[in-house]
């Protein structure tokens, strides 16, 4: 890290905590903590050590090139900060308490970590909306989602008062707010180079701002989970205090090293660096007075003329809002072709589906041949449709002709680099 911890954060931090200020200082000129979260629905876990707050969380030892991995490719895992996997545990609290085909709103949520945070914690039944407001931004949420292949996601790209006007609507609302960002200064340089003194209670009225606009939106008895990745008190509990809402205890096992802060009427949980293996972070969990009642909401279907469709695969229109862009309503399972219809990659990726066609088997640099758009030089049997895969896990798809496999990889989602750019490395898995 070339840029050093900005002056003014260094004496604010020794002013007002003196007995850690040295050793939290320290921590954050260190190396970051890298780990995955592991897509239990495509492989078994891996042989890893375990992040101990997340059941699907996995720390690495060395950061491998995950473009060279086909497997991340195909959203077998996510790469995502340990701390901010704790939002499993109160999501966990929640499941016994939310009803039946509840409705969640991740606000901000790209690039898509706590998307699919939610979709692993969160009962089949319940459904996600994944809201970005940067059309780019919410492009890679969209990606990132599809290539997880979950049925039950639809992606949005709205400002948070697109959702004021749809009152009591959602179950739980998820904000991970934009914040000054010192949790990242030992990951994240611009953090460093852009703070200033300001800087905590400009976001701290941003955020009060964004919780203002989005809590109309939250049902009655709803919960909001808020979370930021900074250690200013006035992002962390100054922005939220003006809520009418009542603030929920999570369970944490104290050997976690996470830290309850704040009043016995006003708090929330922080990892800092010195005390926790991953990044500086913070969160807490509010719940709206009144009585949440369950939303009677009907499973969507598969299209009967779309054989390889298991189970509901697009959100329920009961779900849908008037007035929001959806840029994905779930993954679409098929496209026409030749007056024929096809299953599409976003069908080979959902765990929603089956595909029964023929599946060929690459090995690594085939794989990535193939996800840079390469045609395969492969011996088939038989002309038509296949499912090309990389060590059992569906990659998309391709078609046999005359002793090769044209490539049937959407464009938008190809590997960029030339595979042989890239140092593709033992992996760990």
């Amino acid at each position: 890290m070339n840029t050093p911890l900005p002056e003014e954060f260094v004496l604010r931090l020794r002013r007002d905590a003196p007995l850690r200020a040295t050793n939290l200082l320290k921590s954050l000129d260190e190396d970051p903590t890298l780990s995955i979260r592991w897509n239990s629905w495509k492989r078994p876990a891996p042989d890893l050590e375990p992040v101990a707050w997340s059941s699907h969380g996995y720390y690495l030892d060395h950061r491998p090139v995950f473009a060279a991995d086909p497997w991340w490719h195909a959203g077998v895992y996510y790469v995502q900060e340990p701390s901010s996997m704790l939002l499993e545990q109160a999501l966990l609290h929640l499941g016994a308490i939310l009803p039946e085909s509840a409705h969640a709103l991740d606000l901000s949520a790209a690039p898509g970590g706590k998307t699919l945070l939610l979709d692993q914690c969160l009962p089949d039944s319940h459904y996600i909306t994944a809201n970005e407001i940067i059309p780019k931004r919410a492009s890679i949420l969209k990606e990132n989602v599809l290539r997880w292949g979950s049925p039950r996601i639809a992606v949005t790209n709205n400002a948070p008062e697109h959702f004021t006007p749809h009152e009591e609507t959602f179950d739980l609302v998820v904000v991970d707010a934009p914040c000054s960002g010192e949790g990242m200064f030992r990951k994240d340089e611009t953090a460093r180079k852009e703070w200033t003194p300001e800087s905590g209670q400009q976001c701290s009225t941003r955020q009060s701002q964004i919780l203002d606009d989005v809590w109309p939106a939250l049902k009655p008895g709803g919960f909001l989970l808020y979370s930021t990745c900074t250690f200013d008190p006035a992002e962390n509990l100054d922005a939220w205090s003006h809520l009418n809402a009542r603030v929920l205890e999570v369970p944490l096992n104290r050997d976690w090293g996470i830290e309850r802060i704040g009043n016995a009427e006003r708090f929330g949980y922080q990892c800092y660096t010195d005390q926790v293996r991953g990044e500086g972070f913070f969160f807490t969990l509010l719940q709206k007075p009144g009585t949440l009642v369950s939303s009677d909401v009907r499973s969507s279907t598969g299209a009967p003329e779309v054989p390889w469709a298991l189970k509901a695969t697009q959100t329920p229109r009961e779900v849908l809002l008037n007035g929001i862009r959806y840029i994905s309503k779930g993954p679409q399972l098929s496209e026409e072709k030749g007056g024929e219809l096809r299953p599409t990659t976003e069908a080979v990726w959902s765990r929603a589906c089956r595909v029964d066609l023929p599946h060929i088997e690459l090995d690594r640099d085939q794989a990535l041949s193939y996800l840079h758009g390469g045609d395969l030089r492969i011996e088939a049997t038989d002309p038509g449709m296949v499912v090309l895969a990389y060590r059992d896990v569906p990659l998309g798809m391709g078609k046999q002709v005359r002793g090769r496999i044209n490539n049937g990889y959407p464009k938008g989602y190809r590997l960029r680099k030339h595979p042989s750019s890239l140092e593709a490395g033992a992996l760990p898995w």
